[in-house]
């Protein structure tokens, strides 16, 4: 054979050349967001499940968190669950989900909360976070993809 060939790029390099892009983009309204979202949860589902840390800016954290913070807070109006304050412990991120005056806060990292609402953490995890009330009306709504499941979630 003659030739040269080039070594295939590492999956790594391929997301941290284009999650700013694909960020960027769908913050301008050129890609949908629940597409550069989707791309972003299931980069951290990698990442979990191969014992890696989270890879995620703070702009991409924030833009998931709020995105998927915003489907909560639909899925909350829709079938009357009581608003609910979400306030992360690391950073400035709050937000209500549902409509109304929240009686009830739960805090954690705005990470967990971008897990959480992606159905990316257990029942069990959720319950470990700081309520200020009772969870019980909130748990099986905060996945925005069905009910949170029984086991831990890695990653």
């Amino acid at each position: 054979m003659t030739g040269v060939t080039t070594p295939p790029r590492s999956s790594s390099y391929e997301w941290s050349v284009n999650a700013q892009a694909m960020g960027d983009g769908a913050r301008a309204g050129l890609i949908p967001a629940n597409l550069a979202v989707d791309a972003l949860t299931h980069e951290q589902d990698i990442r979990g499940a191969l014992g890696l840390d989270p890879a995620l800016t703070a702009s991409e954290l924030r833009f998931c968190a709020t995105a998927y913070s915003i489907a909560c807070s639909a899925g909350f109006t829709a079938i009357d669950v009581p608003p609910l304050a979400l306030t992360a412990v690391d950073s400035d991120f709050k937000r209500v989900v549902g409509m109304g005056h929240p009686a009830t806060t739960v805090r954690a990292n705005e990470f967990e909360f971008f897990r959480a609402l992606a159905g990316r953490r257990g029942r069990k995890q959720v319950l470990g976070y700081e309520w200020d009330g009772e969870p019980d009306p909130f748990l099986d709504h905060l996945n925005i993809f069905g009910t949170l499941p029984d086991e831990d979630v890695p990653g």
